[in-house]
């Protein structure tokens, strides 16, 4: 024998009080069992369990005393994976099913029209004539997370609209209001269906993050964007190595290379590690407000370093090697 007769009964019995079913309810539960629940279904004992993850559904029971046990299959997100199973029991108990069929198809004709209603009520609570802060392609980019990982935003194909990329699922956004992105409707994947995305931008206009409701019961997660990663190779980052002079004060400012990070050395000062940013530009060590951008002229050769302070913005000549 695969499992001992008491050892079944065991796992069969109801061990957790279930809430009773209201009146004219064909299955009457018993209670929760080590992992099924425990029904009566039109006179029959009857134990079962349903799961579902990424748009697959499965209804499972048995009718012990009965000899019979049905398992039915779905590739889509509803209840009809239950009725379908249930149907099929009734045939084989003798249990006349049509009504529960017509009861089914009323229930769902009225929930699509409640899901009209609800989904007209839901754009009432939508900005119009708003427009996005800024071009298409500034919110595009690789956002990152220490727990959720990294999602990806890009411009759609048509060139029209956004597009998120997660987990190997590509949804298209469309524009909600202001900077907030709606997953639209799709005839992929529908996980991101209706998902909202707010894009926020930092102190100088340069968008560096999005939230996004990534649990029904958790505070909307922050995802910073990423600096494009050439500015952490040391091959690429060497051509800002050198030294550069203050017009003012004709003081020395120099530029060096530690491992895949550029140093900025100061006279007077410590030296500041030089952090990429979204905007390819580089904040200074933890210096709030304070960041460094190099220039270049036609020929893409660095010619000069500038620095954005609160104070005002100032620049520095590279010198001839």
């Amino acid at each position: 024998p695969l499992i001992e007769a008491s050892t079944l009964a065991d796992l069969h019995s109801a061990q957790i009080a279930v809430p009773s079913a209201g009146s004219g309810s064909s299955t009457v539960p018993v209670g929760y069992a080590m992992g099924w629940f425990v029904n009566v279904y039109e006179g029959h004992r009857m134990l079962t369990h349903g799961g579902g993850i990424d748009g697959f559904t499965t209804s499972v029971m048995f009718f012990p005393d009965d000899g019979l046990g049905v398992v039915a299959f779905t590739n889509v997100p509803s209840s009809l994976g239950n009725l379908v199973a249930r149907t099929a029991a009734d045939r084989v108990l003798g249990i006349d099913s049509d009504d529960r069929i017509a009861e089914a198809r009323d229930r769902r004709e009225r929930a699509l029209s409640v899901q009209d209603e609800a989904e007209e009520r839901r754009d009432a609570q939508r900005t119009t004539g708003t427009s996005p802060s800024h071009p298409m392609p500034d919110y595009t980019g690789v956002y990152a997370h220490p727990g959720y990982g990294t999602l990806e935003i890009a411009v759609a194909s048509d060139g029209d609209a956004l597009e998120l990329r997660y987990n190997g699922i590509e949804a298209p956004l469309e524009h909600w209001h202001y900077d907030v992105w709606n997953g639209a409707e799709t005839d992929g994947d529908p996980t991101f269906e209706d998902f909202k995305i707010a894009f926020h931008s930092n102190f100088d206009g340069v968008i560096d993050s999005l939230v996004a409701p990534m649990e029904p019961t958790a505070s909307p997660i922050e995802f910073e964007k990423q600096p494009d990663p050439k500015l952490g190779d040391p091959s690429y980052l060497q051509r800002f190595v050198g030294e550069y002079t203050d017009p003012v004060s004709e003081q020395s400012q120099r530029v060096t290379l530690s491992g895949n990070e550029l140093q900025l050395i100061l006279q007077g000062q410590p030296v500041y590690t030089l952090h990429p940013r979204v905007d390819s530009r580089f904040n200074i060590g933890e210096l709030q407000g304070f960041a460094v951008g190099f220039d270049t002229d036609d020929n893409d050769n660095v010619v000069s370093i500038t620095y954005y302070q609160p104070n005002g913005v100032y620049t520095s000549e590279r010198n001839e090697e």
